[in-house]
């Protein structure tokens, strides 16, 4: 149990290669944790331009994800994992080595891409989505969503925001084993999510 929650999500973790997507694979583990309590801190991310608050010391993976086509999309993960709670808190950005959108990046066009992205979690948990919702975050484009799915005999709640930044997935997400859909930490988290500029 202690080391089943950080693999899952470094899993789910979603690369897109145009209209391909890659998933890494699942391990068994996701529920690795050394935080126990909940002590916010400001991160401040000037590689990954943007901050948020996080509820314990977090730990940073680098991973270079290939598709199909052999094309590498570096992806930086950045998480805190509770053991108490059996929570994952974690912001992961992957960097595309091409144009996502082409000349054409209307709002529309954008917001289905992030609705797949939404769907890509689904497929990883067998899952299905509760709610989404478009949001704006320093006027870039965002969807706000909640989820549910299965890993092994584990139930997993999601709730997360996904974000396109020029050529820059970003993926503001939290799992748990318990379905607290309304967890005030969870939404602290979500909210407190901003890009720098």
């Amino acid at each position: 149990m202690k080391k089943y929650i950080l693999s899952i999500v470094i899993g789910a973790l979603v690369a897109v290669a145009a209209k391909q997507l890659i998933i890494p694979p699942l391990a068994d583990n996701i529920f690795n944790s050394q935080t126990s309590s909940i002590q916010w801190q400001k991160y401040l991310s000037s590689e990954g331009d943007f901050s948020v608050l996080l509820p314990g010391e977090p730990e940073q993976i680098k991973k270079s994800i290939a598709t199909e086509n052999e094309r590498i999309i570096p992806t930086t993960i950045i998480s805190v994992n509770l053991k108490k709670a059996e929570q994952v808190y974690l912001v992961a950005y992957s960097d595309y080595p091409f144009n996502l959108f082409g000349k054409d990046r209307d709002s529309e066009k954008i917001q289905k891409f992030l609705a797949e992205r939404i769907k890509d979690y689904d497929r990883q948990f067998q899952g299905k989505i509760e709610e989404q919702q478009p949001k704006q975050v320093n006027a870039t484009a965002c969807i706000k969503f909640k989820s549910h799915g299965k890993k092994q005999e584990h139930l997993i709640h999601i709730k997360g925001l996904t974000c396109v930044k020029q050529n820059r997935l970003y993926q503001v997400i939290t799992l748990t084993k318990q379905n607290n859909s309304s967890d005030i930490n969870q939404e602290k988290f979500l909210n407190s999510f901003s890009f720098n500029k």
